[in-house]
């Protein structure tokens, strides 16, 4: 085994040490994503994110000409069985239920590059979560973690699509792990569960989908259905999160399991991805969809 083949295997060994469900190594090459990824934004598909529209994404030695390689790492965030909501109840996503992501996931990648820097000395990098300057869904995929879905998400065999991504740049190079997935055949049980007709195979346009609705578009909204922050649907029908293991790191918060409208108001949101200014715009339009009074917040 060569000397760079010892330090991944000692970098994976750290990493499943301080609790990544998954690991894997890709390179700095440029999108295989590019055309579809200019139709998209010629399209305006971005909605209001307009910072997703910079094709510099899709070029990593644009942003970092000094990466050689990127260590992408997930996190199971699967809460086990959910009940299903009855009665007057709102919904909350998954990731949403849970202790913010980004602050448990940050300190796990602070932990590990110290670990990479202890092994590999004088190395520079960064490390990302939910804020990578590039597509990294396809990152993970590239770097063997698992294929993109008909509903455009990263799925593991293992652990279906409830897991957070994050990522480390290195000038130190590593070897691509890249792997082949059977994927997601003549399934489309996403497409056909979207109850806003935001997916297509492969493809997804976020100004329809409600999980921007809720937690990104400004102003009013409508939609369907019960979803207060976030959206589950297209994960729930997929037969590739049925019967999952429970996520040993993220554990899902009591009050936010399909609390009832008419206890929102008491809930602390603390701790949590989700913004209260947001989800109670949301809670009017969930209350409109159970047939109740407006104006009551």
């Amino acid at each position: 085994m060569g000397p760079c083949r010892m330090v991944e295997e000692k970098i994976k060994n750290k990493a499943k040490e301080i609790g990544f469900d998954l690991f894997g190594i890709a390179s700095c090459e440029p999108s295989f994503y590019l055309d579809y990824f200019r139709k998209w934004i010629e399209e305006k598909r971005y909605g209001e994110m307009r910072y997703l529209a910079d094709e510099r994404r899709a070029y990593p030695l644009e942003v970092f000409p000094w990466a050689k390689s990127v260590v992408v790492l997930g996190v199971n965030y699967n809460p086990g069985e959910i009940p299903p909501p009855e009665g007057k109840v709102g919904r909350i996503a998954r990731y949403a239920m849970v202790e913010d992501y980004h602050r448990v996931i940050k300190s796990m990648l602070k932990r590990l590059f110290e670990e990479i820097k202890s092994l590999v000395p004088g190395v520079h990098g960064k490390f990302f979560v939910d804020s990578s300057p590039f597509f990294e869904k396809e990152l993970g995929m590239r770097a063997g973690l698992g294929w993109i879905g008909k509903n455009t998400l990263l799925i593991n065999p293992r652990f279906g699509s409830y897991f957070f991504l994050g990522e480390i740049v290195l000038d130190y190079p590593l070897s691509p792990t890249p792997k082949e997935f059977k994927g997601c055949g003549d399934c489309d049980l996403c497409i056909q569960a979207c109850p806003t007709g935001a997916l297509s195979p492969y493809s997804l346009d976020p100004r329809k989908c409600i999980a921007y609705l809720t937690t990104v578009k400004k102003g009013k909204v409508e939609y369907p259905g019960n979803f207060l922050y976030g959206c589950d649907i297209c994960q729930e029908v997929c037969p590739w999160n049925k019967g999952r293991e429970k996520s040993k790191i993220f554990k899902p918060i009591e009050e936010l399991i399909n609390p009832g409208v008419e206890d929102i108001m008491k809930i602390s949101f603390k701790d949590t991805v989700i913004r209260r200014s947001l989800l109670l715009r949301n809670l009017e339009v969930v209350r409109r969809n159970h047939g109740m009074v407006e104006g009551l917040l």
